[in-house]
């Protein structure tokens, strides 16, 4: 079964001080309260979930007097398809290939930050970090953060 994806790819309402945002992202709803993502789950089980809000709402015995009209927030908007937030890496959460090791190890070999290299590679700092001691090429995270402030430091001493 395919599930059409919505129209509306962001929306995001303020309350109080709170911003708060619901975004499609890949078949996948996530809410962001100030900026973090707070959860997210399938078109499918949000439309289980609606389902039985409303099983809920007609089994109560409130009067059409006593129900509050329930609906968006005024400061909703249709956000532009460019995310406000930076996008995920390419790789990221993807399983670790025997090539994705061997651009890692060549990325570092060669001098590259740990940024430099998650960002050749598609992944997140802190997976290139994990990645390198799990294939023993730094000793543990520690080093491989000593070491890429040496580098950076380095880089920085080269433009000055």
């Amino acid at each position: 079964m395919s599930i059409k994806p919505p129209q509306l790819q962001s929306m995001s309402w303020t309350t109080g001080s709170t911003v708060y945002e619901l975004r499609y992202e890949k078949e996948v709803f996530s809410l962001h309260v100030a900026g973090s993502r707070v959860f997210a789950m399938p078109m499918a089980d949000w439309k289980i979930l609606a389902h039985i809000v409303d099983i809920l709402d007609s089994s109560r015995t409130v009067s059409d007097t006593e129900k509050k009209d329930i609906s968006p927030p005024a400061a909703i908007t249709e956000t532009p398809s460019q995310p406000a937030v930076p996008a995920k890496p390419a790789n990221m959460g993807a399983r670790w290939t025997e090539l994705h090791d061997k651009e890692l190890a060549a990325l570092w070999f060669r001098g590259a930050t740990l940024q430099q290299t998650a960002e050749g590679i598609g992944r997140t700092v802190a997976s290139v970090a994990s990645r390198l001691v799990a294939l023993d090429i730094v000793e543990d995270t520690e080093a491989v953060y000593v070491e890429n402030r040496t580098r950076k430091q380095k880089k920085s001493d080269r433009i000055s």
